[in-house]
């Protein structure tokens, strides 16, 4: 069975695990690794298959900042 990882900033409950699962019915597919990554500052991102999901914090200040550059 393929892995999909979920990158968090703290390790996952198998509660927390079957929530993101049940928003994203594809990960059913894959067997789920969760792995700490501190850099996102808050939020997910998801790698599976040839997918990435980014919902992290990180992201989102970044396309906030991309939206404010071209408006200028």
């Amino acid at each position: 069975m393929d892995e999909a990882v979920i990158f968090s900033t703290y390790k996952l409950s198998n509660d927390e695990v079957n929530e993101i699962v049940k928003k994203i019915p594809i990960l059913k597919k894959f067997k789920i690794v969760n792995k700490i990554n501190k850099s996102l500052i808050a939020g997910l991102l998801i790698k599976f298959a040839d997918k990435i999901i980014d919902l992290s914090f990180k992201n989102r200040l970044k396309i906030i900042s991309q939206n404010l550059y071209e408006q200028i």
